[in-house]
């Protein structure tokens, strides 16, 4: 347990070693909150307890991540904040951190789960490194017990990690990078240069790439924890092949999405209240989602969008709860409609995001000018039809059940080659370290 905490703040402490004291500050304040609720009977001070000790667990959170936001915005009205910005960094994975120990301290409010008096044990399963940046979000529940009796000898699932780690790398290197290349271009001139092409990219490549980047990195999270004999939770269950909405929320960022169920939209009131209640508590939660992602209004615009879709998604089925459309077009309809989202979520400013959806008549085709991007993205867009299907539980069958450890450990070294051979540059940060 001692080697799983240096190894990982270590991991933490290469980006930027002036951020080591900020998870360790947040855990041993977490332990004493957690010790406090405890040992407090009365429920109403226990319920007060917590909700002081969590608005003291989210201030770094805010501070670091929304204060030049509030700043900006409050400049409106406040003539003398004009201009004022500070200079922050960022720390990596605070918002995962802070989501974790939150989760802690409720769980222990609601008797879910017991104080830990193990601060070692609290402290690995929050910086342990796989799931530390940009997650998954995992529970106590789902690491600590794991943590207490590990033994890392106990790799049962050897090949299946390092199998799983293989095909993540390759997402990231192979699909993700080379995508990002295109995608940013389009994201980086004005909206009076963008061909159709650049609309396309930054309409249908940035959805290809969030889903590589962010699944790559969750598979190769997973697939390190498998070798050290620890299961996380994943992360991602073939997203793109729902057929709603509301389908899609308990495919992508699982372990987000069932964070927010349980931990905001249940403690709104939920499905128990009347349906505009309950359509009230969507919009909150997926608004609050949004601005988890990020400090401005394209963010907050994003979870309203959805919000607003998943709102829809509640009402067609309670006004023809007999009708069902096509699956195709089902499908067609949800994937178009979270594309349409993504632009929102990658766009720097909102201006940007509503050029780009509502410039596809801007200049046509220009095949003499791109004729390999063209070729490459339909390429990589033919091959992600094919395999986004595939998770880790696909990969566990087709591979790991009936292939000898000898051919799954030729064949991640051969992903891994691969995914060296045919990277696109310099490796770009995984998307989700911004948040």
């Amino acid at each position: 347990m001692f080697l799983v905490i240096l190894g990982s703040l270590f991991f933490y402490g290469y980006w930027n070693p002036a951020y080591i004291p900020l998870p360790i500050a947040l855990v041993i304040f977490t332990y004493w909150a957690g010790l406090k609720i405890e040992k407090t009977f009365n429920n109403q001070t226990r319920a007060n307890l917590l909700s002081f000790f969590l608005v003291l667990l989210f201030c770094p959170l805010i501070f670091f991540k929304y204060l030049n936001f509030i700043i900006k915005n409050l400049s409106f009205f406040v003539s003398s904040l004009h201009n004022s910005n500070i200079s922050i960094t960022l720390p990596l994975g605070i918002s995962f951190i802070t989501f974790t120990l939150a989760a802690y301290l409720i769980d222990i409010y609601r008797g879910k789960f017991p104080v830990e008096r193990n601060f070692l044990a609290l402290l690995s399963s929050v910086v342990f490194f796989p799931h530390l940046i940009a997650g998954p979000i995992v529970r106590p529940s789902q690491l600590l017990p794991q943590l207490k009796r590990w033994n890392s000898t106990a790799n049962t699932k050897f090949k299946f990690g390092i199998l799983l780690f293989a095909v993540g790398l390759f997402k990231k290197l192979v699909f993700a990078d080379s995508i990002a290349q295109f995608v940013n271009q389009a994201y980086s001139i004005s909206a009076s240069e963008l061909t159709i092409w650049s609309h396309l990219m930054a309409f249908y490549g940035f959805t290809l790439q969030i889903y590589c980047d962010f699944s790559g990195y969750t598979d190769m999270a997973l697939g390190l924890s498998w070798l050290l004999g620890i299961r996380l939770p994943g992360n991602f269950n073939s997203p793109y092949a729902s057929s709603s909405l509301i389908e899609f929320w308990r495919r992508w960022h699982i372990t987000l999405s069932s964070w927010l169920k349980d931990y905001l939209y249940i403690p709104l009131g939920g499905r128990a209240t009347s349906f505009l209640g309950q359509l009230k508590n969507v919009m909150i939660t997926m608004i609050l989602g949004g601005l988890w992602h990020g400090a401005n209004w394209t963010f907050v615009v994003w979870g309203m969008f959805h919000g607003i879709g998943i709102g829809l998604n509640h009402i067609y089925r309670k006004v023809t709860p007999q009708t069902k459309l096509p699956q195709i077009v089902s499908y067609f309809i949800t994937f178009h409609f979270v594309a349409i989202g993504w632009v929102f979520f990658r766009a720097p400013k909102l201006s940007q995001a509503i050029s780009i959806l509502s410039g596809f008549n801007s200049k046509p085709w220009d095949l003499s000018l791109f004729p390999r991007e063209y070729f490459f993205g339909l390429l990589l867009f033919i091959v992600f039809i094919v395999t986004h299907r595939w998770d880790r539980h696909s990969i566990y069958r087709l591979f790991s059940k009936k292939l000898t450890t000898s051919i799954i450990l030729a064949i991640s070294i051969m992903l891994v080659i691969a995914s060296l051979a045919l990277k696109s540059g310099n490796s770009a940060e995984f998307i989700y370290f911004d948040f």
